[in-house]
């Protein structure tokens, strides 16, 4: 049988694999050749680029009186980019993990038959802010948290939450390495078509110092007396409620927090205090404090803490309290013992004990909670 290429396709053939090879090979000499000019120039703006996130894996025991004891794996995942458009500018962007609704919590619970979990956004801001050692601060978006809270408290918001709003902070100069720092805002919780828009503006100020931090805000509330609850249509998480599910109180807080660190016995202890009252409801109270012994530094280091709890129905807005800790909800008394130990650079154990009694009408319930976190910092 006879071949059914001609003569001059038989030559022609060499010559096309010939060419296609120093074309493979030119090729590879341009990419080399132009990632050296994108690494040196076009890649610059990657130096500008804070990236930074945590995993936390949590199992979690939970008693409650007249309940099933439950166990609970849980999951919270959270990331941001924070890239500096220039000297003063900077865009904030995160997402996270999160059950959703109004908390502000990250956690979300493992099972329901291996669903996916949901990703939000967690941050989405514009930043601009002076240059210098004394300098104002203007975020616009969905934003950390810009006001002053001791110890990490959530007596008034979860450590999680991101307000959604427009900030303006100042820090001013440090004299006698004292400073004295300040925010104001505005933020919205809750947007109606029938009705008034729910929000709250915030106050805040405070002095930092070499052993100290003393700082005291003021948080005004609008819309929520006699409107429906937020987070959910029929739990109110502690506040109290008039037959139509709708909020009885108005909440107009104020808040005082100091946290004071010193050396003792070759080890960096603190004591810290937070103290909230609502105003708008006959004066009811809230209070935040405790000891806490170590710092984590390097592989081994380890952090010992104990602190007390006690807060009042209407105190604060329980829909927006902290999910982990203290079970989402105000009207509750207790304590919390902690410990960290540092396993490896970044990596960290946790191990919490927490007993509390809540109201629930005009009985207590006491509630106790083991919670067990591996946690992944970059």
């Amino acid at each position: 049988m006879k071949s059914s290429f001609t003569r001059a396709q038989v030559h022609e053939k060499p010559k096309c694999m010939m060419i296609r090879r120093w074309s493979l090979i030119a090729g590879a000499i341009a990419l080399v050749g132009a990632s050296q000019v994108w690494s040196a120039e076009d890649f610059s703006w990657a130096e500008k680029l804070h990236a930074s996130g945590e995993f936390t894996y949590r199992q979690q025991y939970q008693n409650e009186e007249g309940q099933r004891n439950r166990s609970l794996h849980q999951i919270k995942l959270r990331g941001s980019l924070l890239p500096e458009l220039s000297s003063q500018w900077r865009l904030g962007f995160g997402l996270t993990t999160s059950a959703g609704g109004l908390s502000g919590s990250s956690f979300v619970t493992l099972g329901d038959s291996a669903s996916k979990k949901s990703i939000y956004l967690d941050l989405a801001y514009l930043e601009f802010h002076e240059e210098g050692e004394a300098r104002w601060k203007v975020r616009a978006g969905k934003q950390p948290m810009p006001f002053f809270r001791a110890h990490d408290s959530q007596l008034v918001f979860d450590s999680d939450t991101t307000p959604e709003g427009i900030s303006l902070g100042y820090l001013a100069s440090e004299s006698l390495n004292w400073r004295i720092f300040s925010s104001f805002g505005g933020y919205w919780i809750s947007e109606r078509e029938f009705a008034a828009d729910s929000a709250y503006l915030n106050a805040s100020v405070g002095v930092q110092g070499p052993w100290i931090s003393i700082g005291a805000n003021y948080f005004h509330f609008m819309q929520i007396q006699g409107y429906s609850l937020l987070a959910s249509t029929t739990q109110s998480y502690g506040n109290s409620t008039d037959g139509n599910s709708r909020y009885l109180y108005d909440y107009r807080v104020w808040n005082l927090g100091v946290d004071a660190h010193f050396e003792l016995i070759n080890r960096t202890w603190s004591v810290f205090s937070d103290w909230i009252i609502n105003q708008a409801k006959g004066g009811d109270q809230g209070i935040y404090f405790g000891i806490q012994c170590g710092e984590l530094h390097e592989k081994g280091d380890w952090i010992a803490k104990i602190a007390y709890l006690s807060q009042a129905p209407d105190s604060a807005i329980g829909a927006f309290g902290s999910s982990d800790l203290f079970n989402m909800r105000t009207g509750l008394k207790g304590y919390q013992l902690s410990g960290i130990y540092r396993l490896f650079d970044k990596v960290d154990f946790k191990g919490s004990f927490l007993h509390y009694r809540y109201e629930l009408g005009s009985a207590r319930i006491p509630s106790q909670s083991i919670q067990l976190d591996l946690i992944a910092k970059f």
